[in-house]
């Protein structure tokens, strides 16, 4: 049996811009389960690299005979198929976290939804690229999407390459069905809580580090549920002086002053369920100053998880 596919549409380049769209509704509305893990498998770790390496190599891969000091050489042009996938996915694991770095200089911050918008608007923007440059590039250069499959009759395959055909197809057929169950059934993860504060752009920088008496500081307090059930929290803000100069430094070994409660609220949270707050506080005078913020769930005597921010107020 012989399999034949060419085609010099770019029908490559429209499902990778299909995939991606597709993966992007499923993401944005919610949806959970195998089909989102299976759409976006092969967006993060795939698409992106692939559609930079179609924009830089809209060439087929070929050889041609040329003329040397030496006599006819052959020079190749093009990558061929597996560079093709080799340096997609190499170039989508380079590109992805370079997105994320931007990203996390940007008032967005490293979320899922920007996130999202990022990697679709760079595999939108490479496939353009792609497009236009493989459009403009020669008919019999072109790189085209080609498959071609000879497969020798049954009958005349000896009996030892059937009982090998038949034990890969049974190979392929379990390792499918066990790829669906650990999709469909996933083993639970570890069960913890996210804990964190942000400047006030909602990033990891431009903390209020440094302010004057009685003037206002805010930071964004963030909760992120992932213990596999509701969970109700407990968080407190307190203050400490630490010392009354505001360039001096914190020892280690002395005894912590006592801190002052300034704020306090209590949430519930559902598995996978983000909470995230602006906190604005200020400091009765000059000193350095600990911003404490303390995290406690539901039963717990202790405290969960705790945070600080040191402010020197001058």
């Amino acid at each position: 049996m012989r399999i034949a596919l060419e085609t010099e549409r770019p029908i490559d380049l429209y499902a990778a811009a299909a995939w991606t769209v597709l993966t992007a509704l499923v993401v944005s509305m919610g949806l959970t389960g195998p089909l989102r893990v299976l759409l976006a498998l092969p967006t993060v770790l795939l698409l992106p690299g692939y559609a930079l390496v179609a924009a830089l190599f809209p060439e087929r891969f070929r050889l041609e005979t040329v003329a040397g000091p030496d006599g006819d050489e052959e020079v190749r042009q093009g990558i061929d198929a597996l560079e093709r996938v080799a340096l997609s996915l190499g170039l989508s694991i380079a590109v992805v976290p370079l997105l994320g770095l931007g990203l996390n200089f940007t008032p967005w911050g490293i979320r899922l939804a920007p996130i999202l918008a990022a990697l679709s608007l760079f595999i939108g923007a490479a496939l353009v690229v792609a497009h236009r440059r493989r459009a403009a590039t020669p008919a019999g250069e072109r790189f085209v999407v080609a498959l071609h499959v000879e497969t020798p009759a049954w009958s005349s395959m000896p009996r030892l390459e059937q009982a090998l055909t038949v034990a890969l197809a049974l190979s392929v057929v379990a390792a499918a069905g066990a790829l669906a169950y650990v999709l469909s059934v996933p083993r639970p993860g570890e069960r913890f809580t996210e804990f964190y504060i942000l400047g006030p752009g909602g990033t990891a920088a431009d903390y209020p580090s440094r302010l004057g008496p009685a003037e206002n500081g805010t930071v964004i307090v963030g909760i992120v549920n992932h213990e596999g059930a509701a969970v109700a929290y407990d968080v407190l803000a307190t203050l400490a002086r630490y010392a009354d100069s505001p360039d001096a430094t914190v020892d280690p070994n002395a005894t912590a002053p006592p801190a002052e409660v300034i704020h306090r609220y209590a949430l519930a949270l559902d598995d996978d369920e983000r909470d995230e707050r602006p906190f604005t506080f200020a400091v009765p005078q000059r000193g350095l100053w600990r911003v404490g913020f303390e995290l406690g769930r539901e039963g717990d005597v202790a405290s969960y998880r705790s945070l600080h921010l040191w402010v020197r107020a001058s």
